[in-house]
């Protein structure tokens, strides 16, 4: 078997078992992927190698494990973010798509009282373009473009006065590339789970407000741009760790918000957790 088919194989295992898992009265069946300790165990050592040339971690620093699964399922042919605690992750892609989307400048009167409605259509959050993302693109290279010829004539007017002030440059091609596929990506994940799904997971991904992950929040968020409603969420755990309280409480009380897209992800065949430790 090829590499090729294999990697096929398996993202085809895992994608069978999204949503096959139960909740009843609070005793809940879920889908539980078991992973051979060797898998993991040689992508500490890529990882470990890669980031100690490249510094990205401090001598006794972690590699996590979740880090390491992530990884598993991008190359897999999945896309998967962590929860990091922080305004990145998962919790921040969902937090991008709430706001309003980024060819639009927010006011501080667009807070203060009614507005009108061709304003709050200008203001309708990122998501909800998940059906029409040629819209989207098409209004973002527009205001990029717009945002270039303005610092065009401002850098002619600067010249023609012969005024020293600093004048933004427009960014490479290549930086304005990545703009575009990074927007493009935020939106195939909300075309993946649909309007009405992605406001009911987001009620499960965030607590008190849209800054705070929710407690217990899993681990990882995995979903397959190319599939619709190919998404779930996976808890990662070692060989002698276990769901904690909160981590259980949170897939039972979301399991409506979530769908039941939940799996359990144990790294086995080993006593010692990979990813525990960096090198030194």
């Amino acid at each position: 078997m090829t590499a090729s088919s294999e990697r096929d194989e398996l993202r085809s295992m895992v994608v069978d078992r999204i949503s096959t898992g139960h909740c009843r009265e609070d005793v809940v069946a879920l889908s539980h992927l078991l992973l051979p300790a060797r898998w993991f165990e040689e992508a500490v050592r890529v990882y470990a190698a890669f980031a100690e040339e490249f510094k990205l971690l401090g001598r006794g620093k972690t590699i996590p494990i979740a880090e390491l699964a992530c990884s598993w399922f991008e190359h897999l042919g999945f896309r998967a973010d962590r929860t990091r605690q922080n305004l990145e992750g998962y919790p921040g892609l969902f937090r991008e798509l709430l706001h309003p989307p980024p060819w639009v400048t927010v006011e501080p009167e667009d807070s203060q009282g009614a507005i009108s409605p061709k304003r709050a259509e200008e203001l309708r959050p990122l998501y909800t373009y998940a059906d029409t993302p040629e819209d989207a693109i098409r209004l973002y290279e527009t205001h990029r473009a717009e945002e270039r010829e303005s610092r065009r004539l401002l850098a002619k007017a600067v010249t023609k006065h012969a005024t020293v002030l600093p004048v933004p440059g427009d960014l490479p091609a290549e930086a304005e590339r990545v703009l575009v596929e990074d927007l493009k990506g935020k939106l195939q994940l909300a075309r993946t789970l649909g309007i009405s799904t992605f406001e009911r997971v987001t009620e499960a991904v965030f607590g008190f407000d849209e800054f705070t992950p929710a407690d217990g929040a899993p681990d990882l968020f995995v979903w397959d741009p190319s599939g619709p409603s190919t998404w779930f969420f996976a808890e990662v755990k070692g060989p002698k760790d276990r769901l904690r309280k909160t981590q259980y409480e949170w897939i039972t009380s979301n399991w409506t918000y979530i769908e039941g897209h939940m799996m359990l992800v144990s790294i086995c065949g080993s006593e010692k957790t990979p990813g525990r430790s960096a090198p030194r």
